[in-house]
C-alpha cells in the first residue's frame, strides 16, 4: 500500500488485501455500493477487482466486512 503522496509519493507498506469480484457486477459497481451502505466498506480498484486492504482493518472488522460484501451479492 501507498503511504501517499505528498513528501513520500513512491514509500510503500507491506499489506495484505482481498480481492473482491463478480462476473454480475463491475468493481466500479460493488465498490459503489459497498461505499454507500450505513457503515461504508471503502476499498480500491486495481486490475478490475475491488482490493480491500486487510491492513486498515481493526479487530472485529473482518465479520462486517463479510457481512456487507455477502448482502450485496444477495441482492443482485
Amino acid at each position: 500500500g501507498q503511504v501517499g503522496g505528498g513528501s513520500v509519493p513512491t514509500r510503500l507498506l507491506p499489506t495484505f488485501c482481498a480481492a473482491v469480484c463478480d462476473g454480475r457486477l463491475s468493481a466500479a459497481a460493488l465498490d459503489e455500493r459497498l461505499r454507500a451502505r450505513e457503515i461504508p466498506v471503502v476499498g480500491r480498484i486495481a486490475h478490475d477487482r475491488l482490493l480491500i486492504d486487510v491492513r486498515t482493518l481493526l479487530p472485529g472488522d473482518e465479520e462486517r466486512v463479510l457481512t456487507a460484501v455477502t448482502e450485496v451479492f444477495k441482492g443482485l
